[in-house]
């Protein structure tokens, strides 16, 4: 969810910087600089009447319209930055689906975990033990995280110690070992319904 979140906010940021470029670059010539790079000082009277005749406007309202101060490699920078985010932009996409998709999933396994943890009251300590060593690491973890404090004592004594110790050091870990945690508490359930 958080990735989610940067990306947009990423697309975001990038976006307000393309519209704030816009202005920098949809500025327009200024007829005075227009005029000197047509032709020479001295013949100004030549480059007014080329002046409007290439704009179609007379020469006293180009007076007003600004020339970019950029260089011309500049606007070519821009341009060639503009061109490839735009190559970019399906891949980002694409990318951001995929996460979407991801915290669609995440979420649903979560929901259904808050589902099988409130029906743990209803099972007796036997019932319960049979059912929670053949869990995965992973499932395991979902459903006590989710489960009432007193459905998580009860599924912590329903465990085998090694598992049970192997869920609290997990969750207590917390995200950035896991996955590692969830592999050992997977493993260690395993090897335990099978002895």
């Amino acid at each position: 969810m958080k990735i989610a979140v940067t990306v947009l906010l990423t697309l975001a940021a990038f976006g307000a910087g393309l519209f704030g470029m816009r202005t920098y670059l949809v500025q327009e010539p200024d007829a005075a600089d227009v005029a000197a790079d047509l032709v020479a000082p001295e013949d100004t009277l030549m480059a007014d009447e080329a002046l409007e005749n290439a704009t179609g406007l007379p020469i006293d309202s180009l007076v007003a319209i600004q020339l970019p101060d950029a260089p011309i490699g500049e606007l070519e920078r821009l341009r060639a930055q503009i061109a490839l985010t735009q190559e970019q932009l399906p891949a980002l996409l694409a990318r951001l689906d995929s996460l979407e998709t991801a915290v669609v999933a995440r979420q649903d396994r979560y929901e259904r975990a808050r589902e099988i943890a409130a029906s743990l009251g209803t099972l007796e300590d036997d019932d319960l033990r049979d059912l929670l060593v053949h869990l995965n690491g992973r499932v395991l973890t979902d459903i006590y995280i989710h489960a009432t404090p007193r459905n998580r004592t009860k599924m912590l004594r329903a465990l085998p110690a090694q598992v049970a110790g192997a869920l609290v050091e997990h969750i207590a870990e917390g995200p950035g070992r896991q996955r590692t945690a969830a592999r050992t508490a997977a493993r260690d359930t395993t090897s335990t319904s099978a002895g």
